[in-house]
Protein backbone atom coordinates (compact mmCIF):
# COMPACT_ATOMS: atom_id res chain seq x y z
CA UNK A 1 0.00 0.00 0.00
CA UNK A 2 3.02 2.24 -0.29
CA UNK A 3 1.99 4.95 -3.16
CA UNK A 4 4.06 7.14 -5.15
CA UNK A 5 5.73 10.28 -2.81
CA UNK A 6 4.38 13.57 -5.20
CA UNK A 7 7.56 14.79 -4.95
CA UNK A 8 9.16 11.85 -7.20
CA UNK A 9 6.91 12.03 -9.62
CA UNK A 10 7.82 13.96 -12.86
CA UNK A 11 5.63 16.57 -13.72
CA UNK A 12 4.24 15.23 -17.03
CA UNK A 13 3.60 12.18 -15.57
CA UNK A 14 0.58 10.69 -17.16
CA UNK A 15 -1.17 10.07 -14.28
CA UNK A 16 -1.16 13.78 -13.29
CA UNK A 17 -3.36 14.46 -16.31
CA UNK A 18 -7.55 14.88 -15.33
CA UNK A 19 -7.65 14.03 -11.43
CA UNK A 20 -5.70 13.08 -8.60
CA UNK A 21 -5.41 12.35 -4.90
CA UNK A 22 -2.78 13.43 -2.35
CA UNK A 23 -3.22 11.75 0.68
CA UNK A 24 -1.17 12.00 3.80
CA UNK A 25 1.35 9.27 3.86
CA UNK A 26 -0.18 8.03 7.03
CA UNK A 27 -3.79 7.59 5.67
CA UNK A 28 -3.35 3.95 4.24
CA UNK A 29 -2.16 2.58 7.18
CA UNK A 30 -4.20 4.18 9.29
CA UNK A 31 -7.73 3.87 7.76
CA UNK A 32 -7.00 0.99 5.48
CA UNK A 33 -10.95 0.53 4.99
CA UNK A 34 -11.29 4.34 3.65
CA UNK A 35 -8.57 4.34 1.99
CA UNK A 36 -10.25 1.43 -0.02
CA UNK A 37 -13.22 3.21 -1.11
CA UNK A 38 -11.00 6.53 -2.15
CA UNK A 39 -8.88 4.01 -4.02
CA UNK A 40 -11.94 3.23 -6.00
CA UNK A 41 -13.19 6.28 -6.69
CA UNK A 42 -9.63 8.23 -7.48
CA UNK A 43 -7.88 6.16 -10.24
CA UNK A 44 -4.43 8.12 -9.10
CA UNK A 45 -3.02 8.54 -5.89
CA UNK A 46 0.41 10.21 -4.47
CA UNK A 47 1.07 10.70 -0.72
CA UNK A 48 3.33 13.26 0.81
CA UNK A 49 4.24 13.47 4.20
CA UNK A 50 4.07 17.40 5.51
CA UNK A 51 6.41 15.53 8.58
CA UNK A 52 8.95 14.81 6.55
CA UNK A 53 9.03 17.58 4.00
CA UNK A 54 8.52 21.42 4.09
CA UNK A 55 4.88 22.25 2.76
CA UNK A 56 6.79 24.66 0.00
CA UNK A 57 8.17 21.54 -1.61
CA UNK A 58 4.49 20.21 -2.07
CA UNK A 59 2.93 24.18 -2.86
CA UNK A 60 6.27 24.22 -5.50
CA UNK A 61 5.66 20.60 -7.18
CA UNK A 62 1.96 20.75 -7.68
CA UNK A 63 2.32 24.51 -8.62
CA UNK A 64 4.68 23.19 -11.86
CA UNK A 65 2.37 20.08 -12.52
CA UNK A 66 -0.39 21.91 -12.79
CA UNK A 67 0.47 25.30 -14.45
CA UNK A 68 2.08 22.46 -17.01
CA UNK A 69 -0.23 19.67 -17.02
CA UNK A 70 -3.65 18.49 -18.28
CA UNK A 71 -5.15 18.19 -14.21
CA UNK A 72 -8.57 19.42 -13.78
CA UNK A 73 -9.86 18.21 -10.33
CA UNK A 74 -6.89 17.71 -7.67
CA UNK A 75 -7.99 15.98 -4.03
CA UNK A 76 -6.71 15.97 -0.94
CA UNK A 77 -7.25 13.70 2.06
CA UNK A 78 -5.43 13.42 5.58
CA UNK A 79 -5.93 13.00 8.87
CA UNK A 80 -8.52 15.22 11.05
CA UNK A 81 -6.40 16.75 14.20
CA UNK A 82 -2.81 17.26 12.69
CA UNK A 83 -0.99 20.35 12.90
CA UNK A 84 1.38 18.89 9.76
CA UNK A 85 -1.41 17.65 7.78
CA UNK A 86 -3.66 20.52 7.51
CA UNK A 87 -1.28 22.11 5.63
CA UNK A 88 -1.69 20.64 2.97
CA UNK A 89 -5.24 21.55 2.08
CA UNK A 90 -4.01 25.05 2.66
CA UNK A 91 -2.09 24.18 -0.41
CA UNK A 92 -5.29 24.79 -2.54
CA UNK A 93 -5.97 28.16 -2.00
CA UNK A 94 -2.12 29.53 -2.70
CA UNK A 95 -2.16 27.24 -5.86
CA UNK A 96 -5.42 29.46 -6.70
CA UNK A 97 -3.87 32.43 -6.31
CA UNK A 98 -0.93 31.92 -7.78
CA UNK A 99 -2.05 29.99 -11.20
CA UNK A 100 -5.08 32.08 -11.61
CA UNK A 101 -6.41 28.76 -13.50
CA UNK A 102 -9.83 28.76 -12.82
CA UNK A 103 -10.79 25.33 -14.28
CA UNK A 104 -9.26 23.06 -11.75
CA UNK A 105 -11.34 22.10 -8.64
CA UNK A 106 -10.33 21.15 -5.51
CA UNK A 107 -11.56 18.76 -3.24
CA UNK A 108 -10.77 18.16 0.56
CA UNK A 109 -11.27 15.30 2.44
CA UNK A 110 -10.91 14.87 6.24
CA UNK A 111 -10.76 11.33 8.43
CA UNK A 112 -12.17 11.77 11.91
CA UNK A 113 -10.75 9.37 14.65
CA UNK A 114 -13.69 7.31 14.30
CA UNK A 115 -13.17 6.89 10.95
CA UNK A 116 -15.53 9.21 9.30
CA UNK A 117 -15.14 11.01 6.39
CA UNK A 118 -15.97 14.76 5.73
CA UNK A 119 -15.65 16.83 2.60
CA UNK A 120 -14.72 20.30 4.00
CA UNK A 121 -14.63 23.25 1.98
CA UNK A 122 -12.01 26.47 1.64
CA UNK A 123 -14.38 28.28 4.41
CA UNK A 124 -13.44 26.11 6.78
CA UNK A 125 -9.88 25.50 5.84
CA UNK A 126 -9.70 29.32 6.11
CA UNK A 127 -10.89 29.49 9.48
CA UNK A 128 -7.88 27.40 10.95
CA UNK A 129 -5.39 29.22 9.46
CA UNK A 130 -6.39 33.05 10.16
CA UNK A 131 -6.79 33.06 13.85
CA UNK A 132 -6.99 36.58 13.95
CA UNK A 133 -10.20 36.82 12.01
CA UNK A 134 -11.98 34.33 14.34
CA UNK A 135 -10.43 35.50 17.56
CA UNK A 136 -11.17 38.94 19.73
CA UNK A 137 -9.14 41.91 19.59
CA UNK A 138 -7.43 42.49 22.90
CA UNK A 139 -6.06 46.11 23.27
CA UNK A 140 -2.77 46.27 24.47
CA UNK A 141 -1.16 49.16 26.38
Amino acid sequence: MNYLNILETNIYDKRLEGEFLVVGSCVPNLYPEVFKNFEKEWKNIFSFCLEEFHYNQLLSKLFNILALGKTRKVGFLTVDGSPHCIQMHFVSKYLKRGLKVQDISYKHFVIRKDGGVFEVGMEEIDKTKDLAERGKEKKRP
